[in-house]
């Protein structure tokens, strides 16, 4: 599963890593050659807020699609 997204302050990002490590699959967040461990705190609040990112899931995980609409990029 691939997503583009985007988390506009500090509170996203807390919602979203709780989001990301209820997931037993390995979640990165991508741009470019940089990526995230999308169940770190510290990297994600460092690298992605107010920026678009792809999310890249490593497997299949429809519950976490539908918890993740809401940080979809438009």
């Amino acid at each position: 599963m691939k997503l583009r997204l985007k988390m506009l302050n500090p509170n996203d990002v807390k919602e979203f890593v709780r989001i990301t490590s209820d997931s037993n699959c390995d979640i990165d967040l991508q741009d470019g050659v940089l990526y995230i461990d999308a169940k770190s705190l510290l990297g994600v609040m460092a690298a992605a807020t107010r920026r678009q990112m792809n999310l890249v899931c490593h497997g299949e995980d429809q519950v976490l699609a539908r918890r993740l609409q809401k940080f979809v990029a438009a």
